[in-house]
């Protein structure tokens, strides 16, 4: 489907390397010696503000919708059709490219004289990058320092308030959001797994479980965490608890390793 795959920058086949390498270029940390600064927020609701705290927030929601998927993207161009398509997919073809002409010139107004430079616009692609372009998403993809306290970012939800803008749009919503929690838990195990004590593992794996209930090692690490603190009825409860989140997701038992931990 042309409209699920038209992110070809936010592809989750081509890896975490090209939101990284898009981050490092054009919209993720700024540089030690930033100045002003765009900053795109995706996580929770979309916000958009500058460094003075001004606000750049589209009026309309579809507008927002096109700046998200654009900044998602960024730095790589995305095709005006496909954008069309995601937003306005039950329209006529040229309706729809109406419609995301009039979104091209609000974001355009609402960037103004300061930042309208970052929205490249030609006859067939629309893009958004330059310097001064911060994202959060593309930063938090692969940040320059993996820490506990990183996950709790991806507990907000993506675009949490454009949801419901188009069938096609809810779909590829829905993508992207799933694309995030395996970043996060991605990120996650990747912290655990350098934990160096079983009370490090515990707080680790109970922010990782506020991402994915049915992680069964973050889910190992909290009972063995209990057992350390010889808090046994609180390990067997969290056994429990891992069981019957299993069950309920899937039909899946715990794994021997995890049995073990209960006997």
């Amino acid at each position: 489907m042309v409209v699920g795959n038209f992110l070809i920058a936010a592809s989750y086949q081509r890896g975490v390397a090209i939101l990284w390498q898009a981050s490092q270029s054009e919209g993720g940390r700024p540089a030690a010696d930033a100045g002003p600064r765009l900053r795109i927020r995706l996580f929770g609701h979309l916000a958009v503000d500058d460094s003075h705290g001004r606000s750049f927030l589209p009026r309309t929601r579809k507008s927002r919708a096109v700046l998200a998927a654009l900044a998602i993207a960024s730095p790589k161009p995305v095709l005006r059709v496909n954008l069309a398509s995601l937003l306005w997919s039950r329209r006529e073809k040229e309706q729809a490219r109406a419609s995301l002409r009039q979104s091209v010139h609000e974001l355009q107004d609402v960037l103004g004289p300061a930042w309208d430079r970052l929205l490249v616009a030609d006859r067939h692609n629309l893009s958004l990058r330059g310097e001064g372009l911060e994202v959060d998403a593309l930063a938090l993809a692969q940040p320059q320092q993996v820490t506990a306290e990183l996950l709790d970012s991806f507990e907000n939800v993506l675009l949490e308030d454009l949801s419901g803008l188009d069938p096609a749009f809810d779909r590829w919503l829905e993508e992207e959001r799933a694309r995030f929690a395996r970043i996060g838990r991605a990120l996650g195990d990747s912290v655990l797994s350098k934990c160096a004590d079983a009370q490090e593992a515990f707080d680790v794996a109970e922010r990782l479980l506020g991402l994915d209930r049915g992680h069964e090692g973050a889910w190992r690490a909290v009972i063995r965490g209990h057992a350390e603190r010889g808090d046994m009825a609180s390990a067997l409860a969290a056994y429990e608890q891992c069981r019957a989140t299993l069950a309920e997701a899937s039909s899946a038992r715990p794994s021997a390793e995890t049995e073990e931990l209960a006997e």
